[in-house]
Order: structure tokens, then sequence, then C-alpha cells
């Protein structure tokens, strides 16, 4: 088991998590600190992914922002997706050299599997589209980027959230799909902090880490002092 630290934080804005990731990645990959995950909820956001544009938006960027929903271009592979209060998030920072992106992304997908196993759903992968299903709508979606042999972005798994916002998006580009949470399928609310201590578990010993749990402001001040 590596050393390493865990952030399990509520909903915290997605440009602040996002300059953690690549801060934090870049002091990984420099041998200045150590593995982190984090593992939370965003405000409404909608992510753009390397092979993504607008055309999948299906609002104007300033009918977003009348709505409160925020826009952001990022480094992951991947299309369009959406995160919102009620979706549990996970960005592991993790070495990947000798792992390799496909092992690394079917424990992303194990983790979330397991988790909802611990809810009562059986969920499933699909070998053409990554990220989970139960029948023939999305519930786990994936997204990484990888810099320097160093992981970030990650997963989110439809636990709470409002699945109205989806309308906003053609997600991940498949035109048509249905998209489902755990309280939908469940007819329950399901415990956000539970589960993301579930999942930080799961992720825990999938990836083979000993995480020492820190707040999110203590990971910021470790990533300054790593700058200096």
């Amino acid at each position: 088991m590596k050393p390493g630290l865990a952030v399990l934080g509520g909903p915290t804005p997605y440009r602040r998590v996002l300059e953690l990731q690549r801060g934090w990645a870049a002091g990984l990959a420099a041998g200045r600190l150590e593995p982190l995950l984090w593992v939370g909820s965003h405000p409404p956001v909608i992510t753009l992914g390397q092979r993504a544009n607008e055309s999948e938006l299906k609002v104007s960027p300033a009918e977003l922002a009348r709505r409160g929903v925020d826009l952001e271009a990022i480094e992951r592979g991947g299309l369009a997706t959406l995160h919102a209060p009620g979706q549990l998030v996970a960005y592991p920072i993790i070495p990947v050299r000798g792992l390799g992106v496909r092992e690394f992304v079917w424990r992303l997908e194990e983790a979330m599997l397991r988790t909802l196993a611990g809810l009562g759903l059986q969920a499933r992968r699909d070998e053409r589209n990554p990220g989970l299903w139960v029948g023939n709508n999305k519930i786990g979606f994936l997204g990484v980027a990888i810099r320097r042999g160093v992981s970030l972005h990650g997963l989110a798994l439809n636990l709470n959230l409002d699945l109205g916002l989806f309308d906003l998006i053609v997600p991940c580009g498949l035109g048509g799909i249905g998209v489902v949470s755990a309280q939908s399928l469940l007819g329950r609310p399901i415990d956000l902090a539970v589960a993301g201590q579930a999942l930080a578990g799961h992720l825990a010993s999938l990836l083979e880490l000993d995480l020492t749990t820190i707040s999110l402001e203590e990971a910021e001040e470790r990533l300054a002092q790593a700058r200096t």
C-alpha cells in the first residue's frame, strides 16, 4: 500500500478543485507531493472534455450563466458532462505508470460498481462507452487525463441530483440516452457523506492506497508549500 492523502468534502466550487488538481498533479510528478484523493460534489457545472465543443450544449452559454450553471473547458478525455449537488465526484491524483490507463479506468468503474452494490443496485459496464449503466440508462461517468504519468479528473456517480439538468447537454456525446440516479431507482435519498466514505474506501483498496484524511484547506496549504 502506498501512503496518500484524502479530502472528503461537501459541495465545493469546481474551479477551486480544478486548480487543486492541476497544481497537485504537477507537484506529484515532480516528487514534491504524495498521492491525493478528493471526494465530494460541486454546484452545477458543465465540463467540456478535449473532444467536446459547444454544439453539445442544448442552451447558450449565456442561458447557462442565467441559470447559475458554470461552464468549463478542461483537459480530460471525453465530451460534455454535468456535475451538480447530489452527484458524488472523485478525483484520484496518483501515479499511473505501470498500471496503464485501461486498468486504471477499470478500477474506477469497479469502485463505482461496489459503491452502488452497497446501496442495493446492480450496474454494468459497457465496453464501448466508459462509465456505468443500469439497463440502458447511464448512472456513472468517467473522464481522466494523464500528465507526466499522473492522473487527474476521475469519476462521477449520480446519487440524488436533479436529473433535469442533463437536459442542458448531450451527455458524453450520446444523443438519446437515458440518465438515472440511485435515488430515482431506489425511491429514497442517499446519504452522500456515507456513500462518499464507501467510495473512498473502495478506491483506496483498488488503487492500493493507505489514505490519511485532511481538509481541503490543509491540502491547499500543502500545495502552496510545495510550490515554494
